[in-house]
């Protein structure tokens, strides 16, 4: 095959999406060459799983193999649902930092992901 030795990776934001937040369709094509050749592709973003599955459902149909999530912190098979990593804290944790950040930073805006 082709491309089996190769991965593409790619951010959604800005990378795979246009600025209507839609994947072009010579993008498409692309991708489902690459792959239909032995390549594999997949998404990293910051984004959480359910913010993609409400938003962008389409994007588990252009992977075939896991997806980084949550800024790093997820790493899953979307296909199966099988979680090869989890780096999330507890939300007893997550708590904790909101407020600390909030007593030093006024004007914070955080990102989080706990277990919940």
């Amino acid at each position: 095959m082709k491309f089996n030795e190769y991965i593409i990776v790619s951010d959604l934001d800005g990378t795979l999406f246009n600025r209507q937040q839609a994947v072009p369709e010579r993008s498409v094509k692309a991708i489902e060459y690459f792959k239909s050749n032995g390549g594999t592709f997949t998404v990293a973003t910051g984004r959480d799983l359910r913010f993609i599955d409400k938003r962008f459902p389409f994007v588990k149909s252009l992977v075939n193999a896991p997806i980084v999530t949550s800024n790093g912190s997820r790493l899953l098979d979307v296909k199966t649902g099988r979680l090869y990593i989890d780096l999330h804290h507890s939300n007893e944790l997550l708590k904790r930092v909101l407020v600390d950040e909030a007593q030093i930073y006024e004007d914070a805006t955080v990102e989080m992901y706990g277990t919940d």
